[in-house]
């Protein structure tokens, strides 16, 4: 099996004004520039015949895969499993509340979790588990 990693257009700055309380996370959508973005890479990959476009459940990436889905002509499946790593209570607050994170973040010498939120292994984790399940179809070649 083919995947295809694509990650979705340009979006809005993630902040409150677009923070999903449902979801609890920012949930931002694809700005103009995005939008464009996905176009183009609906264009250079039209002629690749996709068995299922694989996305999260937030805006940008329901919004990516609806313009390339369009395009190429097959099935979404929506899984929140790939959402993008969940950053806690940093989507509400400044990196000014967390000095000390920060500085070790910037660093990237160690697999920090985010306060309330996920590290870089509780993320994969999570994106291994929806992988996985897509291994066990019959698929010729996804997108995630």
């Amino acid at each position: 099996m083919e995947i295809y990693l694509i990650r979705h257009g340009h979006c809005e700055e993630p902040g409150r004004e677009n923070y999903d309380y449902e979801k609890k996370t920012v949930n931002p959508k694809l700005t103009e520039k995005g939008i464009i973005q996905a176009r183009r890479l609906a264009e250079r990959l039209a002629a690749v015949r996709f068995d299922r476009i694989f996305h999260s459940d937030l805006n940008r990436a329901i919004e990516t895969a609806k313009i390339l889905g369009g395009r190429v002509r097959c099935d979404l499946v929506e899984d929140a499993l790939f959402r993008e790593i969940d950053m806690g209570d940093i989507h509400l607050a400044s990196w000014s509340n967390y000095p000390e994170l920060h500085e070790k973040w910037l660093k990237h010498e160690e697999d920090l979790a985010y306060p309330n939120g996920e590290s870089g292994a509780m993320a994969w984790a999570r994106y291994k588990k929806a992988l996985d399940a897509i291994a066990l179809q019959d698929f010729e070649r996804v997108v995630v």
